[in-house]
């Protein structure tokens, strides 16, 4: 017809005619004629079989019907196979040696939005009439509110009857399935109940080119194939606690899922700003920023979802005293300049720890009292003011910012100082990942930072250990025993305005940046290490993700 569609049923056709050849069976061998099947599988296999005088069908339609309303995560794969053919006139059969078997003529899933038609409680049939024919057998068709929604799937082969399979070149012939269309079904989150019925399409009949058969579904010797479903849960109802609701930053708080009823998926919103944090059943939080936060968990099941909402449940105030980091990587961290940080992605002021994995980071960013060596070295010295380098020499070639680590062993005098003068080169980071900027669009700063810094700026620890992604403890400097826990540090962290660039005898410090450093009251030991920061590349954006190495 041109217009991608089926013609059912011929206007000469009573309303008798076309529903005793055609049928639905789970056995094709034993029962071809069909019979009457309610299963609460919801997956499983039947057979479209025909054992009409005519002998053969070119094509088989299925139509699935499903009662009342559809879920919108309703699916159903259908997977069909049988034998193909070219279609013969009416009064012949199809050779043995023209048939094709195909194992997959159709395999598909399909969703809610294929059933373009309905509601409706009746299926098409010949010579249709008030009353109409019924959709499953059983139906009370008075009753006009218990309504279907229908589709057709063309199945892509054809069914082979008695009246083929007797022909002379069949004899003796292995046939699968007897000839008919195996269907094999599997429903997901069907609640209520479904009905497949069949259609037979020929290209040549004695009622002409269409669709001109069904199975009977009503009266003498019906058959059909229908699915109940399991029923949808009630939706769960939500609920959740916090073992603490109010303490110094960084506050660690374990959520822990009090809701009721069947549970699938959980879906956290920490900060109650429409993005979800966590959909862990019972997750932790580290807020990093004092404030007070509202904490939203939504969980849902098949039967729909509930969201409890804690306004004002986390009260985040700021920290009293120095505090020990509270891990290893994947961290936000403060620094101890008057004006925080340079790149402050995240908004609340931190720069965020984040290397990628055990052992990455640590081969790039060296510590070097001299920046012709930028591959550095380990010194010590007794000298309370100096000079020494933070330098590149990875494959990227830059840190778009150079943070250093500053680490004091013991007790902290309380006129102790130590003022830091930075100077070098400064940019607009390179939108592509892992893009060094070029040399045209970066300006060497004489003074990157000038500042001097207290006891009270060193607000993490005390502590043995730095960050890297090692996942273990990580020595502050180089030759520390690390069996000693006694042995702690208290550190800061300080911006120091510049990047540093890979090592270029044209450049300033040769592209690295220069940190000249005096102390006033430092009576133990203080160890320097840098970090990297880089705003977009390859193992992510706005990380903190390198640190010179002090092991090899």
């Amino acid at each position: 017809y041109g217009n991608n569609t089926y013609h059912f049923f011929s206007p000469t056709q009573s309303s008798t005619q076309g529903m005793n050849a055609l049928h639905i069976t789970t056995d094709p061998v034993a029962e071809a004629s069909g019979q009457v099947t309610f299963s609460d599988n919801q997956s499983g296999v039947f057979y479209l079989s025909d054992d009409g005088g005519r002998g053969w069908d070119d094509n088989g339609i299925l139509m699935l019907a499903v009662n009342g309303t559809i879920p919108d995560d309703f699916r159903v794969n259908i997977r069909a196979s049988g034998y193909q053919w070219t279609p013969v006139l009416t009064g012949t059969y199809p050779a043995f040696d023209d048939i094709t078997y195909v194992p997959e003529a159709l395999n598909e899933t399909f969703t809610k939005d294929d059933f373009l038609y309905g509601p409706q409680t009746w299926k098409p049939c010949a010579g249709q009439t008030n009353p109409y024919h019924p959709i499953f057998d059983g139906q009370d068709m008075t009753d006009t509110e218990n309504t279907f929604s229908i589709m057709f799937i063309d199945l892509n082969a054809g069914i082979l009857g008695s009246g083929t399979l007797g022909q002379q070149d069949f004899i003796g012939q292995s046939v699968t399935d007897k000839g008919a269309i195996k269907i094999e079904y599997a429903f997901e989150n069907l609640p209520t109940f479904a009905a497949f019925n069949a259609y037979a399409y020929t290209v040549s009949s004695n009622q002409g080119q269409g669709i001109r058969w069904t199975n009977r579904v009503s009266g003498s010797g019906p058959s059909g194939y229908y699915v109940i479903g399991q029923p949808l849960p009630e939706a769960p109802t939500a609920d959740f606690t916090a073992n603490v609701t109010s303490g110094e930053a960084p506050l660690a708080v374990a959520f822990t899922d009090a809701s009721t009823g069947t549970v699938t998926s959980w879906a956290w919103d920490f900060e109650d700003d429409g993005v979800v944090d966590s959909t862990e059943q019972n997750p932790s939080c580290t807020y990093t920023a004092p404030g007070t936060y509202t904490v939203n968990l939504t969980v849902a099941n098949a039967g729909g979802s509930d969201s409890a909402v804690k306004t004002d449940c986390i009260t985040v105030t700021e920290p009293t005293g120095p505090f020990v980091l509270p891990d290893y990587n994947n961290i936000f961290v403060k620094v101890a300049n008057d004006l925080g940080v340079k790149y402050n992605a995240f908004g609340n002021n931190t720069y965020n720890i984040r290397f990628e994995g055990i052992n990455r980071g640590l081969n790039a960013l060296h510590i070097s009292t001299d920046p012709a060596a930028n591959y550095g070295q380990v010194t010590v010295s007794e000298n309370q003011s100096g000079i020494f380098y933070a330098t590149d020499s990875g494959g990227k070639g830059y840190e778009d910012e150079i943070i250093l680590m500053v680490a004091v062993n013991g007790t902290i005098p309380d006129d102790f100082a130590l003022r830091i003068k930075a100077d070098g080169y400064t940019w607009t980071p390179n939108p592509l990942s892992n893009r060094a900027p070029s040399l045209e669009n970066v300006t060497y700063q004489p003074v990157s930072l000038d500042e001097v810094f207290t006891k009270d700026d060193f607000i993490y620890g005390p502590q043995i250990w730095k960050p890297t992604g090692n996942e273990a403890d990580y020595p502050i400097y180089a030759g520390q025993d690390m069996t000693d826990t006694e042995n702690t540090f208290r550190i800061m962290f300080v911006d120091l305005n510049a990047g540093v660039l890979r090592p270029n005898e044209a450049l300033e410090n040769r592209g690295a940046v220069r940190i000249n450093y005096a102390f006033e009251n430092l009576e133990s030991f203080a160890a320097f290490n840098v970090y990297g920061y880089c705003k977009n590349s390859n193992n992510g954006d706005d990380m903190v993700a390198w640190t010179n190495a002090l092991t090899s």
